[in-house]
């Protein structure tokens, strides 16, 4: 069993294609996409962390996507997911939070970036919200941003990522 975490995938959203110049003709071409490299990259053992922002589409359309999707699936909330937290638990996410989430007692989970925590900071921040921003560095010593766009359009597994940070800062 390995863990992922992903963000931003925005799935039924039109506008996030130019918004963030996603790479798609279509919100149909998108969202086969996002789905497949998914389902190519994640087990269905394997737990699988959403860091906000799921969908912008109807409750039956999300519903669907979330039942194609491999894993066992955990979603913090963004600030464009609009379903209540039992309406995603029904829907086939097997824990939501408003909140952040501390996970291997040094790891936040987040939608948006904790703009609190520095370089000092005993913790590491992986959040979303986002996107390609450029004033934003994919990482840094307290944090990363696992946005789609900066992850190639799939789930990156936790290890990967704590691996990349201890080449860059752990010397």
């Amino acid at each position: 069993m390995k863990t992922f975490v992903i963000a931003d995938p925005h799935f039924g959203h039109k506008n996030i294609i130019r918004y963030c110049n996603r790479p798609f003709e279509s919100v149909a071409e998108m969202d086969k996409a996002l789905i497949d490299n998914w389902n190519k990259t994640v087990s269905n053992d394997d737990i699988i962390w959403v860091l906000g922002d799921f969908s912008l589409a109807s409750r039956d359309y999300t519903k669907s996507i979330i039942k194609s999707l491999r894993g066992r699936k955990r979603l913090i909330l963004g600030n464009h997911d609009r379903y209540s937290q039992e309406w995603y638990r029904e829907a086939g996410f097997e824990f939501v939070s408003p909140y952040p989430i501390l996970i291997e007692n040094f790891i936040i989970l987040s939608h948006a970036p904790l703009e609190f925590l520095n370089e000092n900071c005993p913790f590491f921040n992986i959040y979303g919200h986002v996107h390609n921003d450029p004033r934003y560095l994919d990482l840094t010593k307290s944090g990363v941003c696992v946005s789609i766009e900066r992850t190639e359009y799939k789930p990156i597994e936790l290890e990967e990522l704590k691996n990349k940070w201890r080449l860059q800062y752990e010397r």
